[in-house]
């Protein structure tokens, strides 16, 4: 460093003993701002930068019906157009839905509880190439109407709502018995 630069901090260092609340609201302001920016790149970074957890993430693509009337953002696929849309596919690899619906979860000896899960197609986890780290996803036969006893449940649930137990409610692992919606 210059001689220059040295003088230049020690009349600095003496302003700021001269001065000792500009000092801390600089300080103040300073950590405010490297705070500030730091949290704002964690969630760019996270949300945008870094890919999504799945395979071929750059290929997934959500596909939603457009009308005018009902303004500029699109609204999720009726059951009838993904039907169509999956009959007629000569564009995608692998196509599934999803449609967000609460359901209440009960096992023998306990109260049915009420959580928030997803009515899924055959296909939805194979599009985002997951398994479930124990037991199974579903079957066709488990797709027909009126099948609406067995649901895939998170890591998380299984881990507060059955301790985690590899076999909860004597059924395959991560394959439970519960009312409502798979």
């Amino acid at each position: 460093m210059s001689l220059l630069h040295l003088h230049d901090l020690h009349y600095a260092a003496r302003l700021m003993r001269q001065n000792p609340g500009l000092t801390v609201a600089a300080v103040l302001a300073l950590a405010l701002g490297l705070g500030i920016t730091t949290a704002t790149f964690s969630v760019i970074d996270g949300v945008l930068l870094k890919p999504l957890p799945f395979e071929e993430a750059g290929r997934l693509a959500q596909v939603r019906e457009k009308f005018t009337s009902r303004g500029p953002d699109g609204m999720p696929l009726p059951a009838g157009s993904y039907w169509d849309y999956y009959q007629e596919n000569q564009f995608f690899a692998k196509l599934g839905a999803y449609r967000s619906n609460p359901f209440s979860l009960t096992s023998p000896g306990s109260d049915p509880e009420r959580y928030l899960g997803a009515a899924v197609t055959l296909d939805f986890f194979d599009v985002f190439g997951v398994r479930p780290v124990l037991g199974r996803a579903f079957t066709a036969e488990e797709m027909e109407a009126g099948r609406d006893d067995v649901a895939v449940i998170g890591h998380g649930r299984w881990s507060d709502r059955f301790g985690a137990d590899p076999v909860p409610v004597d059924l395959e692992p991560h394959c439970q018995r519960g009312t409502g919606a798979r």
